[in-house]
């Protein structure tokens, strides 16, 4: 019996089984053929037999007007899917995805033009970020612009730089501004600020084009942290690699099942996850400190004492990870939570302090948390200026916003509890929501590709990774009916280019 998954994309659809009259009769008697003969035990495609026995009607099909529900739904299973297609009916299919391709160019542009109309009238930021993988320097741009109480995204663009023998601010400001949503008049108007890690490139690139630079309140805690238990990380660190070891794994496996983990840097978790693993090796000593293999790695029992307190307040610093990791998050919030952090934890004040080394434009992050804070008869006429092109005006167009928010019952949500409640109504600003304090949308953003962008899927062209991409992730700005716009476009242009190879050939022959 076929599964699901093939007669999914085995048969033509509803619409199209109608279409078959003109030649049931035959459909039938093959039918009744296969069901007294041994080929029933097999599976049957539909669209396999028209292919084979109905080409041309296939052809004409699949060209027609009806076509737009059939590549509204591939085009849904395409982009949703992280996996990839099966190959067992990529014969059968041949002409349904010569079709589609053309599609496929044409869709995203569509969506381009709505993605650029949602920009204009309106301030917005940029969210960016870059991610090497298969020797391909990808840069994701997301923009965020407000709603009537929150803010919305958009994919701007993923992909690789257009010059990646050199990865200097320039370079990047060319591929930024070369966008086609990022025109000139759009970042002169409408660009308020860039969101992003907190790195010199960075730094170099808001400089380039005159615009603030929001560092990554998450980026700035991971250093925090970081340099907090930086021997005692290394140390850890260089231990679980050598428990990684066949020799080593066999004797830790006397003691427990439990297996070494490494330190992820790409993930913020990773620091606490590796000393808690140690911290449960050690409680059952699992780890041999008479061992020469050890005993030059083990960490003093001052380090051990300190690893022990250390992951007690990894809880908090975890709390607080998981918190700036929510949607809703604002820069009063994290300003907030890194003050009360300060207080418990003096040494963090020189990683997200309002004022510290790692804040590229302290002075509009205080801007924006005051006007959050309904404080804004506190700016300055310094800070005034920083913030001209967020000031409400009568053709600012803001989008509905959907989204939701979600609570969480740990230490972030009791400290944010004792916070100020934000008045947006008497405000004379748009709601700066849209000024996200962290690129971690960027970073599940890179998450998602790795998985699309398998080893198993390394000939796929940067080209058709990126139309998956922007298809799946501005799933919110396309639907069947501007698939159905492309598809009647598309079938203008193949007429108009017909009529003009008509034209041509009345001309040669006169």
């Amino acid at each position: 019996m076929a599964s699901k998954r093939h007669s999914r994309h085995a048969t033509l659809g509803g619409q199209g089984r109608r279409e078959l009259l003109p030649f049931k009769d035959d459909l039938l008697a093959y039918m009744r053929a296969k069901r007294d003969s041994e080929e029933h035990l097999r599976v049957f495609h539909l669209m396999r037999w028209v292919n084979t026995n109905h080409k041309e009607w296939l052809v004409q099909y699949l060209a027609s007007k009806k076509n737009e529900a059939v590549a509204y739904q591939s085009f849904r299973s395409r982009t949703g899917r992280v996996l990839p297609a099966t190959t067992t009916e990529l014969q059968p299919r041949a002409h349904f995805s010569q079709h589609l391709q053309e599609i496929r160019r044409c869709t995203p542009r569509a969506v381009e033009t709505r993605v650029a109309a949602n920009l204009d009238n309106t301030p917005f930021a940029v969210v960016f970020d870059g991610w090497t993988e298969n020797s391909h320097h990808f840069v994701g741009l997301f923009a965020t612009v407000p709603t009537a109480m929150s803010y919305d995204k958009m994919l701007l663009s993923f992909e690789p730089l257009l010059d990646e023998t050199s990865m200097t601010a320039e370079k990047h400001k060319t591929f930024t501004l070369q966008q086609y949503m990022l025109d000139h008049t759009k970042v002169e108007s409408g660009l308020v600020a860039l969101i992003g890690d907190n790195c010199a490139t960075n730094v170099a690139l808001a400089r380039l084009i005159f615009r603030p630079l929001v560092g990554c309140s998450s980026h700035r805690l991971n250093l925090g942290v970081e340099k907090y238990l930086k021997n005692e990380l290394n140390k850890v660190q260089a231990i679980m690699v050598k428990l990684r070891n066949v020799k080593a794994s066999g004797q830790l496996r006397l003691t427990t099942m439990l297996r070494p983990v490494l330190r992820n840097e790409t993930r913020w978790t990773g620091a606490s996850t590796m000393l808690n693993r140690f911290v449960k090796f050690m409680s059952l000593k699992a780890i041999d400190h008479t061992d020469t293999m050890y005993a030059a790695l083990m960490p003093t029992h001052l380090e051990l004492l300190r690893i022990d307190s250390a992951v007690a307040e990894l809880k908090l610093f975890m709390s607080m990870t998981k918190k700036l990791q929510t949607r809703n998050i604002t820069m009063i919030n994290v300003r907030y939570l890194f003050d009360a952090a300060i207080l418990r934890h003096p040494f963090l004040d020189n990683f997200v302090g309002p004022t510290c080394k790692n804040v590229s434009s302290p002075m509009f992050e205080s801007t924006i948390v005051k006007i959050q804070g309904s404080c804004e008869n506190q700016l300055t006429p310094e800070e005034r200026n920083q913030v001209l092109r967020l000031v409400k005006r009568e053709d600012h167009a803001f989008a509905v916003d959907g989204h939701t928010r979600q609570r969480e019952d740990d230490f972030a949500s009791e400290t944010l509890k004792r916070q100020c409640v934000e008045s947006k109504s008497s405000s004379s600003y748009v709601c700066t929501s849209f000024i996200v304090p962290t690129s971690n949308d960027v970073e599940r953003l890179f998450s998602l590709c790795k998985r699309l962008y398998s080893p198993h899927r390394r000939a796929l062209s940067p080209i058709t990774l990126e139309i998956l991409v922007y298809l799946r992730t501005n799933r919110h700005l396309w639907d069947q009916a501007l698939v159905a716009s492309v598809v009647h476009g598309n079938e203008d242009e193949n007429d108009k280019d017909i009529d003009e190879d008509d034209e041509d050939i009345g001309s040669d022959f006169e």
